[in-house]
């Protein structure tokens, strides 16, 4: 047991030197044994199991902890250390999160162009949050994601972003319906 707490403040110290945050990066599911055989597949021929997604706070954590590994470099601009992560090879899993009536609204080519630039992504903060006269059964979550970015430079840089996903239950799943970002200044 003491070695367990070893270790975890060491991930913890570590962390503090590379991460701007002290918050915990909360997007720690991936399992590649799961995701590895998804990897490489058209969107439109993946499925995922429904119990990475049978619960708000499961789809969240299970949705951020595929992106955790993308990367979509934008032409032009670099980290200064090649490709980060599973380059844009997670993003058709990503996608499978999205509601049918979600993805009819955002094709697969424009949700990946909305993550142009950015390198990786981990989510430090979510809660719950109110909707009010919800007449379909919507539940709202408040976000904070830390971002890696690349520049002209040649260099990485963080950036912060916060927003809400709004995700609905259909045939015991959750699926996003809508998400929104706003960078923080």
């Amino acid at each position: 047991s003491h070695s367990r707490e070893v270790a975890a403040n060491l991930k913890s110290f570590s962390e503090s030197f590379f991460r701007p945050s002290d918050s915990p990066a909360l997007n720690t599911n991936f399992d590649y044994s799961f995701y590895g055989p998804l990897f490489g597949k058209k969107a439109d021929d993946i499925v995922i199991p429904d119990e990475l997604a049978n619960t708000p706070k499961n789809t969240i954590l299970n949705y951020f902890s595929i992106l955790r590994e993308a990367s979509n470099l934008e032409e032009g601009k670099s980290a200064g250390c090649g490709t980060i992560g599973y380059a844009t090879i997670p993003y058709p899993v990503a996608y499978q999160f999205l509601s049918v009536d979600y993805q009819t609204l955002l094709s697969y080519e424009k949700y990946l162009k909305s993550f142009e630039n950015i390198l990786h992504i981990s989510l430090i903060k979510f809660c719950e949050v109110p909707i009010y006269d919800n007449e379909n059964n919507t539940v709202r979550y408040f976000l904070e994601l830390e971002t890696i970015e690349g520049t002209e430079k040649n260099i990485g840089v963080f950036a912060y972003y916060y927003g809400y996903i709004d995700l609905n239950k259909k045939n015991k799943v959750y699926r996003i319906t809508d998400l929104n970002f706003y960078g923080e200044n």
